[in-house]
């Protein structure tokens, strides 16, 4: 392209186009007899840079947003530009982080720092001309559930221990969690058994069966993480007594029966229980006599009274859940006969007084009467 000049002596040529690249420019100066003299000038044109690059994620995800319970991310990708991308960083809006990535063309970030909840992640890249080119993840940030639920027990009782003569025990209470409960089990330490509740954050236990002694019932709470949470009732379970003691008759005699003369009996024995005899007594069914006896395992009745004839006597022994044994001893009582026979004198008189010459004398009682006779 040729273009004049204004001025001679003092010329200048405004706004000469140029090409991207290498540009000879040539001036020419001529006089009147058309002698021309040149100059030139080079110029190399290269364009102002207004481009800006391109940059893309392509790890964890192509997508434009993600989901992790990590408190970190690392992004990866690519970036291109028309001149060259020079550099490329992060940066997250939630927590203020920015930081340089490792790579231009092929980059990567490493441990963004998130927030829990969401996170809108930018990665920039940019060029000599400081061109900026962005993209953006949206991350969400929900943080691992480590805490576990709480549990307890209201039913049968808030305290850590009870005691009970059932052979189960029914448990009931709550439970929480930051997220939610999602299922409540008990197990019994004592005889190996497990099983699960009705209900979750209100729940209950039935039927949980007892072994005699120590039971520590644990129930456990847990969390869709998994986070258990636990607590402990001890129940200390003694079978109802339903076992009579045993009692024995040892004095007057071990054998079921007894003849005596005397008008009381004492009588003395054992009696035994597998929880614990609490008291012994004795009554004689011929007369309605009742009375205690003194002492439990070694016991004695003194002075049971007796009727003329046959008394049947028992001994009754109970335990703290008044199961009652007994044992009997047949008296049979024969007063003894301290009345004296009578006599009479008819012959030689029935006075109380007699004389007589005779050396020896005859003497007779009366004739029986006739009912005596007959008996």
């Amino acid at each position: 392209m040729e273009r004049t000049s204004s001025g001679t002596t003092a010329w200048s040529v405004s706004s000469v186009p140029l090409q991207a690249g290498t540009n000879v420019i040539t001036v020419t100066a001529k006089d009147a007899a058309n002698n021309a003299g040149t100059k030139t000038l080079t110029v190399t044109y290269t364009p102002a840079d207004t481009t800006a690059p391109t940059v893309s994620i392509s790890s964890p995800t192509t997508a434009s947003t993600w989901t992790t319970s990590s408190s970190t991310i690392t992004l990866g990708g690519t970036a291109s530009d028309a001149v060259g991308v020079t550099s490329v960083t992060g940066s997250n809006a939630a927590n203020g982080w920015s930081g340089p990535a490792s790579g231009t063309t092929a980059w990567s970030v490493s441990s963004v720092p998130l927030q829990a909840g969401t996170n809108v992640i930018t990665v920039t890249a940019k060029d000599a001309a400081n061109n900026a080119g962005t993209t953006t993840l949206t991350v969400t940030y929900t943080p691992a559930d480590t805490t576990a639920p709480t549990v307890s027990i209201s039913s049968p009782t808030t305290a850590s221990t009870w005691t009970t003569s059932s052979s189960t025990i029914t448990l009931g209470g709550t439970a929480s969690d930051s997220v939610g409960v999602t299922s409540v089990t008990g197990s019994n330490a004592a005889n190996g058994w497990s099983g699960p509740a009705s209900g979750t954050t209100a729940w209950s236990v039935s039927s949980v069966p007892l072994q005699a002694g120590t039971n520590v019932i644990t129930v456990t709470a847990k969390d869709a993480a998994n986070n258990a949470g636990t607590t402990t009732l001890t129940v200390t379970y003694t079978p109802a007594d339903t076992t009579a003691p045993t009692v024995s008759i040892s004095s007057p005699t071990t054998a079921s029966t007894w003849t005596t003369s005397s008008s009381t009996i004492t009588l003395g024995g054992t009696a035994s229980d597998s929880v614990g005899v609490t008291s012994v007594t004795g009554s004689n069914a011929a007369n309605g006599w009742s009375g205690p006896a003194s002492g439990t395992t070694a016991w004695s009745v003194s002075s049971v009274p007796l009727q003329a004839g046959t008394n049947v006597i028992t001994v009754t022994a109970k335990d703290a859940a008044n199961n009652a044994g007994t044992t009997t001893l047949t008296v049979t009582y024969t007063p003894a006969d301290t009345t004296a026979p009578t006599v009479s004198i008819s012959s030689p008189t029935t006075a109380s007084t007699w004389t007589t010459s005779s050396s020896t004398i005859t003497l007779a009682a009366p004739p029986p009467t006739a009912s005596a006779s007959r008996a």
